[in-house]
């Protein structure tokens, strides 16, 4: 699990991360998609392209910090 600070940066990097798991013939597209920022589509297209048994989710996170 990672944590950042917006939605936008924690797509940026799971789609960075999709990309860099291989993406079964669909790279060509996910990196178009990644050059015009559109993450979810990346993320989309893992999810296309892997089993159920592979899991690679952005999704909110309610953090307290100890103060």
């Amino acid at each position: 699990m990672w944590v950042y600070a917006t939605k936008r940066d924690a797509l940026r990097e799971g789609a960075a991360l999709a990309i860099a798991c291989g993406l079964d013939g669909e790279e060509d597209q996910a990196r178009r998609a990644f050059a015009a920022r559109r993450y979810q589509k990346v993320m989309d297209c893992y999810e296309k392209t892997h089993p159920e048994t592979h899991l690679l989710r952005v999704q909110a996170a309610f953090l307290q910090s100890p103060s």
